[in-house]
């Protein structure tokens, strides 16, 4: 079998695999989205006194809830990498994995969490140094917040398979997931980001669709990213055999 990745492939296969699985898969998307904006409501509590306590706080209460988001994404992508195996998928396993189980996926959760915060920390002492009446606030805010998303999200590209090492290997360590996450994006930086582009347009017309159009786009996204993560360790085991 030829383990080159076509991302046309992947995501056929990610269409059929989801085929009977959707109304369930809706259910969990949308739970998600609650929860996000539950804790987008949470964090804006912390954002109101620029008193040096109070961004202090600010800044732990954001990394607090970065981490308990992006630990509930991990427990939810291992929903869709049973579908992308063909394994019967519950959604009941999201919360179980959610509350019950740490090590890896808590360890992965909170080491993300602190690089986000890491990246948008220039946002953050903008935001507290300088006056929010002048124009040069908003010109420097923005392109702080710009090179913070981005840059974030470069390294979320070459973590991606980390998601979905701490839901496929047992008792798999965060540092392992991330050493072994980079080692398999290694050399799929460019297949990964062409993956994460194809689904721009998908998730702009979602959002412009009064946010409909996502409970379709989501699912498809993270069973496609699911079906990439199994062909780049096939890509490895092929490699191992070299």
């Amino acid at each position: 079998m030829n383990p080159s990745i076509k991302l046309s492939e992947i995501t056929a296969r990610a269409r059929g695999r989801l085929q009977g699985h959707y109304g369930q898969a809706l259910l969990i998307t949308i739970s998600y989205f609650i929860f996000m904006l539950f804790l987008e409501t949470v964090a804006e509590l912390f954002n109101h006194d620029t008193s040096v306590l109070a961004f202090s706080i600010g800044i732990i209460a954001s990394l607090v809830i970065s981490a308990i988001c992006i630990k509930y994404k991990i427990s939810m992508v291992a929903y869709f990498l049973d579908i992308a195996i063909g394994k019967k998928p519950a959604s009941s396993n999201v919360y179980n994995s959610f509350i019950k189980e740490g090590g890896g996926k808590s360890g992965l959760a909170i080491s993300l969490a602190v690089f986000q915060q890491i990246c948008y920390l220039p946002a953050y002492i903008i935001v507290y140094m300088f006056d929010s009446s002048k124009i040069t606030y908003s010109i420097m805010l923005l392109i702080a917040l710009i090179l913070g998303a981005l840059i974030f999200w470069i390294i979320d590209i070459r973590l991606l398979p980390a998601y979905y090492l701490v839901s496929d290997i047992p008792n798999i360590s965060s540092a392992k997931a991330m050493v072994t996450g980079l080692w398999l994006s290694r050399n799929q930086f460019f297949k990964i980001l062409l993956l994460k582009l194809y689904f721009i347009p998908l998730i702009i017309l979602g959002v412009l669709s009064c946010g409909i159009g996502l409970l379709y786009v989501y699912p498809y996204m993270y069973t496609s990213e699911a079906s990439l993560y199994l062909q780049l360790c096939k890509i490895k085991e092929t490699d191992d055999e070299q």
